[in-house]
């Protein structure tokens, strides 16, 4: 029965935070109401204080059984030697008492022998069922930080991925627009070469013409021409401008992504070392838990209380354990 409760218990908790919503732009931070949840950890440690009582019952009962027994055996011998006194010597009488004693003492001390061994038996299951229980909360912590940590380094892997297509599809870009550039700065230079042989073949068929009109005619070629050239540079330099704008804007990207990576790898790694703490701090607690005694036993048990979120249990007299060392 106390295996159920306690997993029953444990159960609502987890069903509890497998319901809460998760806060505002997080997919690992839940939200809880902090009533509840201490509503739902007093009910866990109310069952398993009330499991140990039952044993510690149990163990009680041996001196009361003992007492008993003694007392009966007393009764029974002082009965038998005043009914002996009437019948047989003072000799016979001690005798045959000692005797009926010394079976009753025997049977006394089989009987506590065996109620001993049958509430060690049951403490030992009881510490068993709660290093099953601690075993099982650090496995499901261990699952879930392995399963944040591998959900982050696939999402790490997929951010890693765009970034290389980026990186890609800019440089082709970038190789393209240069190209471009190159293509249409050589046309340029080719129209104005073309058209400055036709200006200067126009000239010398004009040369017939003054040379006043020649001169003006080959400056005005040279003019174009210089302002042809002038415009095929500018805009080649805005075109590698534009580019290496872009390429540093992807920089930037790129530096801002793997910091954010990084953040988040670093958060993922502390939730998980917290998992694990917090894992093995719920483990010890129910170790200590299904050893601890409940209130004062004559063979140096000490009810020590239970111990708050946070705190450490008290140290005290423990009894000398049943089972194997944990």
């Amino acid at each position: 029965m106390s295996a159920s409760k306690i997993e029953r218990k444990i159960d609502e908790i987890q069903d509890y935070i497998a319901n809460c919503k998760y806060k505002a732009l997080s997919k690992d931070i839940i939200m809880v109401n902090r009533e509840e949840i201490d509503a739902l950890v007093e009910e866990l440690r109310d069952v398993v204080p009330e499991e140990v009582d039952k044993y510690q019952e149990v163990l009680q009962q041996k001196d009361e059984i003992f007492a008993d027994a003694k007392n009966k055996a007393a009764a029974l011998i002082k009965k038998a030697t005043d009914q002996m006194n009437r019948q047989i010597s003072e000799d016979e009488v001690m005798k045959q008492a000692v005797e009926q004693a010394n079976a009753l003492v025997a049977a006394a001390n089989t009987q506590a022998q065996t109620t001993t061994d049958t509430a060690n038996a049951q403490a030992q299951a009881v510490m068993n069922d709660a290093n099953s229980q601690a075993q099982k909360i650090l496995d499901d912590a261990k699952e879930q930080a392995k399963k944040i940590l591998d959900d982050a380094t696939a999402q790490a892997d997929a951010m890693k991925t765009e970034a290389e297509n980026t990186r890609q599809s800019a440089l082709q870009e970038a190789s393209q627009r240069t190209s471009d550039s190159v293509n249409y700065a050589n046309t340029t230079v080719a129209q104005a070469n073309d058209t400055a042989g036709r200006i200067v073949s126009d000239a010398w068929a004009m040369s017939s013409g003054t040379i006043g009109d020649a001169s003006r005619l080959l400056d005005d070629t040279f003019g174009q021409l210089e302002d042809l050239t002038q415009n095929a540079l500018q805009q080649t330099n805005a075109t590698f401008q534009t580019l290496l704008n872009d390429m540093n804007v992807y920089l930037m990207q790129m530096r801002n992504q793997r910091g954010s990576i990084g953040a988040q790898m670093n958060a993922i790694w502390a939730k998980q070392q917290q998992f694990q703490q917090e894992a093995a701090q719920a483990a010890q607690m129910q170790r200590q838990q299904a050893q601890m005694p409940q209130g004062g036993d004559p063979n140096g048990y000490v009810q020590q209380p239970y111990p708050q979120q946070g705190q450490a249990p008290q140290q005290g007299p423990q009894p000398t354990p049943q089972g194997p060392q944990q």
